[in-house]
């Protein structure tokens, strides 16, 4: 089971709180708050990823397109952690396929199922509040 944190960014001090739940929402003022959740996560130096963390490095994915033969491939990328309807994402800003010729871009990148091992190698790097340099 994974463990439910929260951190939260105060847009008017620019500092990261950490804590759980209804705490750390209730201390902070929601016109003022991001709140971000923890993945369950943690990247190839122990540090826990949290929606909002940048993090970048290599992936080992298995068939990346459709119509591929080759059983895997190493890829660097890069990108923002969010949430959505189907669980905890990367939107991939940089990818680049380290196995043959390969083309196409990943938009997106589901931290889920077989996927979770693959994120060991990933590093966060920033987040988008405190490093929105990073982004471009």
């Amino acid at each position: 089971m994974r463990e439910i944190k929260f951190r939260a960014w105060d847009n008017r001090f620019k500092t990261m709180s950490f804590g759980s739940g209804d705490l750390l929402l209730r201390i902070s003022e929601p016109d003022y708050t991001e709140p971000m959740q923890y993945t369950g996560l943690k990247d190839a130096k122990g540090v826990e990823i949290y929606e909002g963390d940048i993090v970048a490095g290599e992936v080992r994915q298995v068939q990346l397109l459709i119509g591929d033969t080759d059983e895997s491939c190493n890829v660097k990328m890069g990108g923002v952690v969010f949430f959505d309807y189907s669980g905890f994402r990367l939107d991939c800003m940089k990818t680049q396929y380290l196995c043959g010729e390969r083309y196409g871009m990943c938009n997106y990148f589901d931290f889920s199922c077989d996927n979770e091992g693959s994120f060991e190698e990933m590093q966060v790097i920033g987040n988008i509040y405190q490093n929105p340099k990073l982004l471009k």
